[in-house]
């Protein structure tokens, strides 16, 4: 028998002092594991940030996947001529073209003042080239030019243009984010690169295809935005 007062046996002195050992061991391994993984922690974090920061690199440089071009400037691709002199009045000027070209870039682009001038015998619907010429509502100048054209039965409208005259930059309604006034980087970085390009009398055409999309382009600058049926045929 001992009692309290008596001094601790040999054995329980040494399962002490393993207790000891032990809890000095843990003392030193504890900053070990605090490091490790703080430092996971840490490239955890980077290694997400990374990710984040090259996924908005991504997208910035990746144009967004965009659907076929329908709807411009306040008109629709297939309206009929009654719906559009509904949506837009009577045309300033009509002309019978025998065929279409749909990115012609040598097109002639009337700077005058537009008058319209009918055959004998025939009516707006009878032509299949329209143009709007729109103004400065204070100035009176001439801004923009709206050119439509129908199918060959004059039945459907196979396409819409827009043409800023001179440096008018800025009034032609945009397509998926260009603008007249747009440069060609700004219309690659938006649209990607096009499917075809020609450089004729000073004025580029990029045409995108698949989009429906045409632009042309004079110093540099994009002055002539477009869009054409997919169906139509000339």
């Amino acid at each position: 028998m001992t009692s309290a007062d008596d001094p601790p046996g040999p054995a329980v002195i040494a399962e002490t002092a393993i207790k000891v050992r032990r809890k000095r061991r843990r003392r030193r391994r504890m900053p070990l594991r605090i490091v490790v993984r703080s430092t996971l922690a840490i490239f955890v974090i980077i290694a997400a940030a990374a990710s984040i920061i090259a996924g908005f690199s991504f997208l910035e440089s990746t144009p967004p996947k965009l659907a076929r071009q329908t709807d411009y400037a306040g008109l629709r691709l297939g309206m009929s001529p009654i719906e559009v002199i509904y949506a837009k009045d009577t045309p300033h000027a009509v002309s019978q073209r025998e065929e279409i070209v749909e990115f012609d870039s040598s097109d002639d682009i009337p700077k005058e003042d537009l008058q319209l001038k009918l055959e004998a015998g025939k009516a707006i619907s009878d032509y299949r080239h329209w143009d709007y010429q729109m103004s400065h509502p204070t100035s009176g100048i001439v801004e923009r030019l709206l050119d439509v054209n129908f199918n060959s039965d004059r039945t459907a409208l196979v396409t819409i243009r827009c043409i800023a005259y001179d440096d008018f930059y800025g009034r032609c309604p945009s397509i998926a984010g260009v603008i007249d006034g747009s440069t060609e980087q700004d219309v690659i970085q938006r649209l990607g690169p096009p499917d075809s390009t020609e450089i004729k009398s000073g004025i580029k055409v990029l045409t995108y295809r698949t989009l429906g999309i045409g632009l042309r382009l004079r110093k540099e600058r994009v002055y002539l935005l477009s869009i054409t049926d997919a169906n139509y045929r000339s």
